[in-house]
């Protein structure tokens, strides 16, 4: 996987958290799960890319 590989599961990640959220207006137990997965893919990209995790968090946000 590259880059973009991981950028497009990550904003797939996002829109499905924000519509979630949207549609529910509180979290539930999905979101956690979507919340996990995205520091998860965050943390597979580190380690692919040797980037630090809190500047993927800070260029996602």
């Amino acid at each position: 996987m590259n880059y973009l590989d991981f950028k497009k599961i990550q904003d797939a990640l996002n829109d499905t958290y924000r519509t979630l959220q949207n549609e529910i207006g509180e979290e539930l137990d999905p979101l956690k799960s979507i919340v996990q997965a995205k520091n998860d893919l965050l943390h597979a990209m580190s380690h692919s890319t040797s980037i630090d995790v809190d500047f993927l968090r800070y260029k996602s946000e």
